[in-house]
């Protein structure tokens, strides 16, 4: 048996090159695991009295084990020490334990079938096929995180093929007649060639930082430092949001409240207008002709205001608004100005027979509002327009 299977927790093994392919060497045992059941090879160093190597790739075949090299410092001998890269080691080890745990926590709450994991630093992702919610990830990530509270032992143990009854098992990837069982109490049995911490309790804590959908659901979680470290974030987050969203209901509630104030503003400002307005006036021929040109004033309430007097007495109001590019009359006399007549000969836009409104450009609204106004005079009057 390797010794990264016989001991995972061994930093340093000295071992004797039996064997060299090209930049790949094989030693007589090794303390650096060759990848399997998602988790990703070992890397790790090869160091000698007079050399010093990296080792960026170690590979198992039909063999042995081999460990590929890139040389820092002298040329390897044919003795050395191996030396693991522990933390990357332990993290990988700690989150192959936690998949374990939290693919069983799924099933107690899902209906899952698992499909693969991938194992990385800090990110683990985990592949299943059926539907999970996310309030099913929420409990599963609660299961979870109690069994590693409990700190149950993880075992391994050896059995055939033919005794796997309640063990989780892929039959098809199994081509020896002896499996490889990594065991968590009662809580779970799996078949499984990757390397193991010896409790729960040494997964530190399990975070799913997200859910996403493709061919397969894919669960992206953390374990330990970094799993704690997302969930203080994730805590802060949320404290931050809800504060916000405080903040936001606050301002939201003076924002209504300013907004009703300008409304009744506005009415107020309206009601102001309609009856205390007070237009120019002059008198052609026992006509009434009131007119304004005034920036003051709520301009549909001095148009209610018109209307109003207009509704009274026989009379024609001008409006004009340079401010809005508009003038507006009001006739109750009977009379026809031919307004039409005048709107196309000017260019204006704008109309109507009895009243009406145009939009005049702000360079020509003076002309234009002593054009009407003269026409108004002369149509009262019975003058040619």
């Amino acid at each position: 048996m390797p010794m990264y299977y016989e001991d995972p927790y061994l930093r340093e093994l000295k071992v004797r090159v039996i064997s060299r392919r090209g930049d790949f060497i094989k030693f007589d045992d090794t303390i650096l695991f060759p990848g399997g059941g998602g988790q990703p090879h070992d890397t790790g160093y090869f160091k000698g009295d007079s050399f010093l190597a990296r080792i960026t790739d170690v590979r198992k075949d039909g063999d042995g084990i081999w460990h590929r090299i890139e040389i820092l410092e002298g040329e390897p001998g044919d003795e050395g020490t191996l030396i693991l890269d522990w933390e990357r080691r332990y993290y990988l080890m700690k989150s192959h334990t936690g998949e374990h745990v939290l693919y069983r926590s799924l099933e107690k709450v899902s209906n899952i079938k698992f499909v693969k994991v991938e194992f990385d630093i800090p990110e683990s992702i985990l592949f299943v096929e059926g539907n999970v919610t996310l309030n099913e990830i929420e409990r599963a990530e609660n299961i979870a995180n109690s069994i590693i509270g409990d700190k149950i032992q993880v075992t391994i143990e050896k059995r055939s093929i033919q005794d796997t009854g309640d063990v989780r098992i892929r039959r098809d990837r199994i081509r020896d007649e002896e499996v490889r069982i990594v065991r968590i109490g009662d809580f779970d049995s799996s078949a499984c060639s990757g390397i193991h911490v010896k409790d729960t309790g040494e997964i530190g804590g399990i975070y799913v930082k997200r859910l996403r959908y493709s061919r397969y659901n894919e669960i992206i979680f953390m374990v330990d430092s970094e799993a704690r470290r997302e969930i203080e974030f994730s805590k802060n987050e949320y404290r931050r949001i809800r504060h916000l969203l405080n903040e936001y209901s606050s301002i939201t509630e003076r924002i209504k409240n300013m907004k009703e104030e300008i409304e009744k503003l506005r009415e107020d400002y309206f009601r102001i207008t309609e009856t205390m307005f007070s237009f120019d006036k002059k008198v052609v021929d026992n006509v009434n002709v009131y007119y304004t040109t005034a920036e003051i004033g709520d301009f549909k309430g001095i148009q209610k205001r018109a209307y109003s007097i207009s509704e009274s007495e026989r009379c024609v109001i001008i409006i004009g608004r340079k401010s809005m590019g508009r003038v507006e009359v009001i006739n109750s006399t009977g009379i026809d100005f031919s307004w039409s007549e005048f709107i196309v000969e000017r260019n204006l836009k704008g109309g109507g027979k009895v009243n009406f409104m145009i939009s005049v450009p702000p360079e020509r609204f003076e002309s234009i509002f002593n054009e009407i106004m003269d026409r108004i005079e002369k149509g009262i009057r019975g003058s040619p327009l």
